[in-house]
């Protein structure tokens, strides 16, 4: 994985008592479902190895600015736009708990529930944010990829009409 939770802490609130167990699993599926089919696969495997990284591959997980051809532009990373979607998908997940039970939702002694419709709308920001970010370093890694003899996300064109 490229993150951990800890660099989900750096973009939004999470409880420091909260098992990063817990929280792992959403970034595997952010990884998995949203990053790897955005970059490809070749390309995040070895950003994920992160050994001998180019300073491109570098500068795609952690953001910096870059020359787009018409001026500068700035970007926030890989790690930054993992973070954002694993919050998201944590959101929106994180009050259901299988037990041997049954599926329950869990509400401690001094808590209460907050609304589904808040809770849908904090996690929907937080994904339309992270897609923003990935999209943003995906236009980087476009401008730069083959410099870096790692392949870029190829363009898709279909025919209409």
């Amino acid at each position: 994985m490229i993150i951990t939770v800890e660099d989900i802490r750096a973009v939004r609130p999470i409880a420091h008592n909260i098992d990063s167990g817990r929280v792992d699993m959403y970034i595997r599926e952010a990884e998995i479902l949203d990053v790897v089919p955005a970059v490809s696969a070749e390309l995040y495997e070895v950003l994920d190895a992160g050994e001998n990284l180019t300073a491109e591959q570098e500068m795609m997980l952690n953001g910096g600015y870059y020359d787009a051809g018409c001026g500068k532009r700035k970007f926030e990373g890989l790690k930054v736009a993992t973070a954002y979607l694993a919050y998201a998908r944590f959101m929106r997940n994180n009050q259901v708990n299988v037990t041997p039970y049954g599926v329950v939702a869990k509400v401690g002694e001094e808590s209460a529930t907050t609304e589904h419709r808040i809770v849908v709308a904090q996690a929907q920001e937080a994904e339309n944010i992270g897609q923003a970010l990935l999209a943003e370093a995906v236009r980087y890694w476009d401008s730069v990829g083959e410099a870096c003899n790692t392949p870029a996300k190829k363009k898709k064109f279909f025919a209409i009409g």
